[in-house]
Parts: C-alpha cells; structure tokens; sequence
C-alpha cells in the first residue's frame, strides 16, 4: 500500500500522511477519555455517605440437633416441714354394747331341758337375746393313789432330780477347791447324812459304775438305800479343769425357804474352768 502513496508523494510526502493520520487519532483518543478521566479524580474527592438502615430480620433457622444429656446436679438442701394438716371430723358414735347376764344355779335346780346330768353349772345370756347357753360342771374325779408330801418337806425316798454348774473363773494353781450350790425345789431332812458320788463322764455308760449311780447326765438316777446314807449322784455332762474333790465325800445341806445342797471340786491345773451336769436324789427320811 505504501508503494503507490510513495511514488506519487515521495518519502515525504507518506511521513506527512501517516503524522497527520497519528494526529488525528490521538485527537479523537483525548477527547473520547477526557470526561472519564474528571469524573474518577471528582470520586476520589468525594466524601462516604450516611450508612443506611438496618434491613429488616429475615426468618429464624431450623432448630439444630438436641445435645447431650449434662450431669446430675447436687442435690439441693432439705426443705421445711409442711404444716400440720387440719384434725378429721369426729366418728359417729357407736352401738351402745350389751351385757352378759351370768346365773350358777345347782345340781338338783338344773334348768328344764339342760342336759348337765344334775352336776350344776352356769348359764350365759346377751341382754336382750332369747338364746341362753349352759357351761355345766365336770365330773367328781378318782381319789388319787400314794401319800402327799408333807407340807413343807419332801418326803424320805422321794425322787428328786435338777441341774448344776460350776461358776466360771481362772485357777491359778493346781488344787484349787471351788464349791458347787444347787437347790433342791423343797426343804429336805437335815436328819440323816447324805454322801457325794460323783461319777465321771467316761464311767457314766458303764453298768454298775460308782457306789450304784448308775445314771447319765441324761438320764440321772438316785440310790434309796433305807440301810444307810442316801446318796447325792452327782453327773457331769462336761468337765474342763475340773474334778471332784474325791469320788464319795459328804454333801452339806441348807433350809430355808426351800432345800440346798453343796458338793465340792478341785482345780486339774492353772487356766480357765468350766463345768456343768444332772443331779438327783432321794430324799433324806425325816427324823423319827
């Protein structure tokens, strides 16, 4: 394209063209931009204006998932008694109750129709009721067998039985004497003299053991020997630290309100005791 401009204008002549062409652009640039150009300094001058209003709240959001149950808090302090509620209206009173009418009447005066075979008896009626029940005696019984015992003091011969115990304590030596009480129940004879057998555990199963005592702690039994002294059987069930002070000694009696009687025992050694059993005799004949 330059080739035509440059062989009818020369060299010169195409600067001046294209110079002119440049002019003219740079011309129509500047006045395209030259109202932009105000307007960006004019907004950096101008100042920031009031903030506005405050929009309005938009709806509330779903309800997020529920947490974790938290621990139990400590218990709180007790508190005060409640008042004392108002006293309930009194009950109605009751039915006035009804007497039971009691009569005796005898034998030979029996009521018609009662059938109490003439022993006598009573007779029971509810006030106001028309039924009346009968309550009759019993029958005379048997006149029992044997002689009773005198009054006051167990009769010579008769059987008497009971228990017995050591008191506990600690024996500081060998040999120690420690008396052993029990009652009778009843007075006895003080008037003929009554031995101590004692018969040891291991001899209490063998037949005709000691003196003729022949029981058990069990089973106690008495010798009633009308020639000579009554015999005191003396059984023990457990014997720990203890024996009797000889196999045969004589017991000591006591009276008063009711009979007594006193045996002996003796330490085995230093150390604890213990001791307990069955007892049984016949008692002394009285004095002639």
């Amino acid at each position: 394209m330059l080739s035509p401009l440059r062989n009818r204008f020369g060299i010169p002549g195409v600067i001046s063209v294209v110079a002119l062409v440049f002019a003219m652009l740079g011309g129509a640039y500047a006045a395209n931009n030259s109202g932009d150009g105000n307007a960006t300094a004019s907004a950096k001058k101008a100042k920031k204006g009031p903030r506005g209003p405050k929009g309005a709240t938009g709806p509330a959001g779903p309800a997020g998932p529920a947490g974790p149950v938290g621990a139990a808090g400590a218990q709180g302090p007790k508190g005060d008694n409640g008042a004392n509620g108002a006293n309930g209206a009194p009950g109605s009173a009751g039915a006035a109750g009804k007497s039971v009418l009691v009569g005796d009447f005898p034998g030979e005066n029996e009521p018609e129709s009662e059938p109490c075979e003439e022993k006598g008896g009573s007779e029971f009626e509810v006030e106001g009721s028309a039924t009346v029940h009968y309550l009759c005696n019993g029958a005379q019984g048997e006149p029992g067998e044997g002689e009773p015992w005198v009054v006051g003091q167990a009769p010579g011969g008769a059987l008497m039985k009971g228990t017995w115990a050591a008191p506990l304590f600690t024996a500081t030596e060998v040999g120690q004497i420690t008396p052993i009480p029990f009652s009778t129940g009843v007075p006895i004879s003080t008037a003929e003299a009554v031995s101590t057998i004692y018969v040891p555990v291991a001899s209490q199963p063998e037949p005709g053991n000691l003196f003729g005592c022949t029981g058990t702690a069990d089973a106690p039994v008495a010798i009633d020997n009308p020639a000579g002294p009554n015999a005191l059987c003396i059984y023990p069930k457990e014997e720990a630290n203890l024996t009797s002070v000889t196999p045969a000694s004589a017991a000591r009696k006591v009276n008063s309100s009711g009979g007594g009687l006193v045996f002996r025992m003796k330490t085995v050694a230093a150390g604890a005791t213990s001791a307990y059993g069955s007892w049984a005799l016949a008692a002394p004949s009285p004095a002639p």
